[in-house]
């Protein structure tokens, strides 16, 4: 093989694992902006974000653009969004950058994604796990009166990809990712078999907080946080990991394919 041809092939590649894991792609807020107050919703711009209570703009991981990095005080991004609803099968990943807090306890319970009403078995958020009741700085799905959460430390002040996957009514049906690696999983409260069933009302998704409580505000930087209908795959999680190509390398690629066809 052409060794000049190997990028264009690996860009390629690259694109048809992405195509397959976004084919459901309910909510995309890539956080690409750079500047101003909206976060634009890529996959439904009806449910565009606002950025509030002074959320800055910061470098993303690599290859991702830009980010909001949050206070953990009043910085969030409200929508309008009200996702899926009852035990219906869901999946949401973001890019986080947690901070190092050797010997403290989390700023209360950081919420990546949250929405629902604040009662049994109808709030769902995915957030930082604290000292209150489970081992701190893990990842977490708390769904009101019970919650599941990993076993990998976040509090380095390093990039984690995350993901939360429900395929069920139902904690059971729960597993976490960081960095494309699933979670041993441990529960608090009810347990594995706490009900999931989501009623939004006008609790719609927030970012980096939750609409129930001001304690929930989220203290790092968040990146590219999306939401799918459906319970994605391990290798789906994966391939979602991969930066998308910029136009150049699209270019490039098509350049690279269309020399090997005249050869």
């Amino acid at each position: 093989m052409n060794l000049m041809m190997k990028p264009a092939l690996c860009i390629i590649a690259g694109l048809v694992q992405t195509s397959g894991a976004s084919a459901a792609l309910i909510a995309h807020w890539k956080f690409d902006e750079n500047t101003g107050p909206i976060a634009a919703n890529s996959a439904n711009s009806s449910f565009n974000g606002t950025v509030a209570g002074g959320a800055s703009w910061v470098p993303g991981p690599l290859g991702f653009g830009s980010a909001l990095s949050f206070d953990g005080t009043d910085d969030q991004v409200e929508t309008s969004f009200a996702p899926i609803a009852g035990g219906a099968a869901r999946t949401v990943t973001a890019w986080i950058k947690y901070p190092n807090q050797p010997g403290a306890s989390p700023d209360e319970f950081d919420a990546i994604f949250s929405y629902g009403n604040n009662t049994s078995t109808n709030r769902w958020t995915f957030r930082i796990s604290d000292t209150a009741s489970i081992v701190p700085y893990r990842l977490r799905l708390e769904v009101s009166g019970a919650g599941v959460y990993g076993d990998t430390n976040l509090n380095d002040d390093m990039w984690h990809h995350v993901a939360v996957v429900q395929n069920g009514g139902t904690l059971g049906t729960v597993q976490l990712y960081v960095d494309g690696v699933p979670q041993v999983l441990a529960y608090n409260g009810a347990g594995a078999g706490h009900a999931i069933n989501t009623t939004v009302g006008t609790n719609t998704a927030r970012i980096g907080a939750s609409s129930h409580s001001t304690n929930y505000n989220f203290k790092g930087s968040i990146d590219d946080v999306r939401m799918y209908d459906e319970a994605l795959t391990q290798a789906q999680i994966q391939a979602i990991m991969v930066p998308e190509p910029s136009a150049s390398l699209l270019a490039l690629a098509a350049l690279g394919l269309a020399g090997r066809r005249r050869r």
